[in-house]
């Protein structure tokens, strides 16, 4: 499979195979996966080196290049079963030395002197010794297997929250040729301090804040070292990438001419042109140990899910004669529910009915997308007191994991006390409006009349006119 890469993403490729050492900064959406299979295929067709090294924080990352590139003879998997994905299995360690195994008569498990089962090394060796790229999850940077290795090119992905303790064991095996990935606008490293995990009073600590620099961020900083920016994203409807580009990226971020087009839902937005929407919520937080969570927003939460899936073909075909293009119902495999507090993800769960919907923090979402995403803010406080929901490396994941479609339920006057929050509204100019509002936006409600606007279209005579559509079950 040939992978197709657009200008700075040829840049970022070529780069990368010129220079020694190369940094590149991929803002959400803009094709860092292809740039990393790119460099791989191409460094592989030259036959530069034997072994080539890939690693990542998250087995999510890992998992992504390797089934980009799992059709490939060159490649296995390192990892356990549980962290590897299903489909990888065939191209996994354990899945090619049981295929040789099988087919050789060979066991994967010998005993040693003292009877004591362990796997047979040798095989393992052996079909690490015929691949030419390791991708791998960073817990298994001290894996004695591949410690026999020599590794003379290493590519690491997530490199914005690569620790630097646990990057030094994977370029200490005869590193020559390292080029890293990242945005250093996303979150950083997971650090755990000495009394536990980070926590919003303990993040600002200075122990913590220097174990979370990495040698990512450090090399950016570094003049002699090539870096290289890919501007372009690929995911996400231009409106939804407005104020992510205006406030984390200094308004650089250019959309590709394929997310300009994008499907219509049948669901209306308070504004036609932008696919966001604010949802009041005005219900307390409630402290839970060192997390929180907000019982009315959990219900808010699970109304606006049967909202967006109370959809039928008639409304579908109602739909298709107001927008041009192409209409979409909804499924449950295209919404995911993002919130910032664990203790937030087991309220909202305890309380949705539409099993399925995928429920998740915005920490652990980093990486992932998805058609609409529904967002629950939490905090709701008297003292605007936002904690984690006004950390600026999560509202630009939170922000960009949406391709079509972004909800954000929350207290609107908590939030509007933070800076950052306060610009959002101002770019979006998001309407506020209440969940019952939000349920009769369904076209689905029996018996309820709306009246739909276009945006402006020329008349015959060359006016800007409105095009008001009345659609009546």
């Amino acid at each position: 499979m040939v992978l197709r890469v657009h200008r700075q993403q040829k840049l970022a490729i070529e780069t990368a195979l010129k220079e020694t050492v190369c940094c590149i900064t991929g803002p959400p959406g803009t094709g860092k996966t292809t740039v990393a299979c790119s460099i791989i295929e191409k460094l592989v067709r030259l036959e530069r080196y034997k072994h080539l090294l890939i690693i990542a924080e998250t087995n999510l990352a890992i998992d992504n290049i390797a089934r980009t590139l799992r059709n490939k003879e060159f490649i296995v998997r390192v990892g356990t079963q549980e962290g590897i994905a299903r489909d990888l299995y065939e191209i996994s360690l354990e899945g090619q030395v049981n295929r040789i195994a099988t087919m050789d008569e060979r066991s994967m498990i010998i005993k040693d002197k003292t009877g004591k089962e362990q796997r047979n090394t040798e095989l393992y060796l052996e079909v690490l010794e015929k691949s030419t790229v390791i991708p791998r999850n960073l817990c298994f940077c001290c894996d004695r297997l591949l410690a026999k290795l020599r590794f003379d090119f290493v590519l690491v992905d997530e490199a914005s929250v690569t620790k630097e303790t646990t990057l030094l064991c994977s370029i200490v095996h005869g590193c020559k040729h390292l080029v890293m990935i990242g945005d250093s606008m996303q979150l950083s490293p997971f650090v755990i301090q000495s009394h536990g995990y980070i926590t919003e009073e303990s993040r600002d600590l200075p122990d913590v804040s220097y174990l979370s620099n990495t040698l990512f961020h450090r090399l950016n900083r570094c003049n002699g070292v090539p870096c290289i920016t890919l501007d372009t994203q690929y995911r996400m409807h231009p409106e939804l990438l407005k104020f992510p580009s205006l406030e984390f990226y200094d308004n650089q971020l250019l959309s590709h001419e394929s997310v300009k087009c994008f499907p219509h839902f049948v669901f209306k937005w308070p504004d036609w042109t932008k696919p966001i929407c604010f949802i009041n919520s005005t219900g307390y937080e409630k402290s839970i140990g060192s997390s929180y969570n907000n019982d009315d927003e959990a219900i808010v939460v699970n109304n606006v899910i049967e909202t967006l899936l109370r959809v039928s073909d008639k409304d579908v075909d109602g739909f298709s004669k107001i927008y041009e293009g192409r209409i979409e119902a909804l499924s449950i495999k295209q919404i995911t529910i993002l919130t910032f507090y664990q203790g937030q993800v087991k309220c909202i769960k305890d309380k949705l009915k539409a099993r399925g919907v995928r429920v998740n923090t915005v920490d652990g979402y980093q990486g992932c997308e998805n058609d609409v995403i529904v967002v629950s803010t939490v905090r709701s406080n008297k003292q605007g007191t936002l904690g984690f929901s006004n950390d600026r490396s999560r509202l630009n994941v939170l922000f960009t994991r949406a391709r079509f479609g972004l909800i954000v339920v929350g207290n609107s006057e908590t939030l509007k006390k933070s800076e950052i929050w306060t610009r959002w509204f101002h770019t979006y100019n998001a309407p506020i409006i209440s969940s019952q509002e939000f349920s009769m936006v369904s076209v689905t409600q029996p018996e309820f009349t709306r009246k739909y606007e276009k945006p402006h279209t020329k008349s015959v005579s060359g006016k800007k006119t409105k095009q008001k559509i009345h659609f009546r079950h």
